[in-house]
């Protein structure tokens, strides 16, 4: 039999069989971040949620995405203070693109912090008192950071991201590249955006409290600026 028909005669058995213990991916996460919190290995996991298990028995999708989960818990659990803070989001997908592979293959940049204002007052972080901040991100890139306060809510933020280039090249490639938000502290997905041809972008309603990550994927590669914190 080959694995063609295996998986189809499988695939069939799984739509005409159901049982109390069927569930589908998005419940599947739920649990699985649970157990995740909880420190359970894939064993411990499906003895502890048989639907889990049977989840497990047809979809190897998320049993390898658990045991990613897995391991990045246990490296973030054993990581020294000095290592970013960022974590990956529990969850492989956003609106059906796979960010796993992405947040793996990215180049991370730490964010030094906004700095109080020094000069006269002409940018949008301007009534916060401080000042944009430029990342580099390698040779070719740089990200201007800037912060606001929500018009429609003085206690949340609005992060403006502005992306220059050192080459005409790099620079026609940059509209309609995909960002995205992150919180580092429960590592879930805040928001997406897409850079203009402006080369900006803008997350709106973010809280101070919160840690964040910024995604970029830019001419086919991925960079990330972490442990921003919004004053």
């Amino acid at each position: 039999m080959t694995p063609q028909i295996y998986f189809l005669e499988r695939a069939l058995k799984r739509i005409y069989t159901t049982g109390s213990y069927d569930i589908q991916c998005n419940f599947a996460g739920e649990l699985m971040a649970r157990c995740i919190d909880a420190g359970l290995d894939l064993a411990d996991a499906q003895r502890q949620y048989p639907e889990l298990k049977q989840h497990f028995s047809v979809c190897s999708d998320c049993v390898v995405e658990y045991q990613i989960m897995s391991e990045l818990s246990a490296q973030q659990t054993a990581a020294d203070d000095d290592v970013l803070s960022i974590k990956v989001p529990p969850r492989p997908d956003l609106q059906g693109m796979q960010l796993w592979p992405r947040v793996k293959a990215a180049v991370a940049t730490p964010f030094a912090g906004f700095a109080p204002q020094t000069r006269a007052a002409l940018a949008r972080g301007a009534d916060l008192d401080v000042e944009p901040v430029e990342v580099a991100l390698g040779d070719s890139l740089t990200v201007e950071l800037d912060v606001g306060v929500n018009e429609r809510d003085a206690s949340m933020r609005d992060l403006f991201c502005t992306v220059s280039a050192e080459n005409d090249q790099l620079e026609q490639r940059l509209e309609g590249s995909s960002t995205w938000i992150l919180t580092s502290a429960d590592a879930v997905i805040v928001q997406e955006s897409t850079i203009d041809e402006m080369g900006s972008c803008v997350f709106e309603r973010l809280h101070t409290d919160q840690t964040y990550a910024l995604l970029l994927h830019i001419a086919g590669q991925h960079h990330i600026i972490s442990d921003i914190r919004l004053p």
